[in-house]
């Protein structure tokens, strides 16, 4: 009998994954999540983890060898693709993910509020073109 080197299940998956922004998840034989990552373009992503040099961060060579299987969520931008796997990452703190890993979240939102007005007290505000910022 041949024995031929077949592929892993997983990447019959990412040769069907749409060529969109998403979230993916690597999943080893018990359903334990190993890695979420996110891509502009899943499917140009994915098919890194495919080929021997597609992808030449370190941890990679060991990830590979674990991966079972594979999930994915398409998202309408980047943005959310980003807002997703840090939630994930969070909820499922795969051993892969070396970073978000904590329960700390960088996001920041900064909200400036501009008065046309003279009644602006001059010393609590900065002057933008004859705006004040307070």
């Amino acid at each position: 009998m041949n024995q031929e080197h077949q592929r892993p299940a997983w990447e019959d998956k990412a040769a069907l994954l749409p060529a969109a922004a998403g979230v993916y998840v690597f999943k080893d034989t018990d359903g334990q999540a190993l890695y979420v990552g996110k891509a502009k373009d899943l499917k140009a992503r994915v098919r890194a983890y495919t080929r021997e040099a597609g992808d030449e961060r370190y941890h990679v060579q060991f990830l590979r060898p674990k991966i079972s299987d594979l999930e994915f969520i398409v998202t309408d931008t980047e943005g959310e693709a980003l807002i997703l796997e840090n939630n994930l990452i969070k909820k499922h703190r795969p051993r892969y993910n070396l970073r978000l890993r904590d329960d700390k979240t960088f996001y920041h939102l900064r909200l400036c509020l501009l008065y046309t007005s003279d009644a602006a007290d001059e010393e609590d505000s900065v002057d933008l073109g004859g705006r004040r910022i307070i």
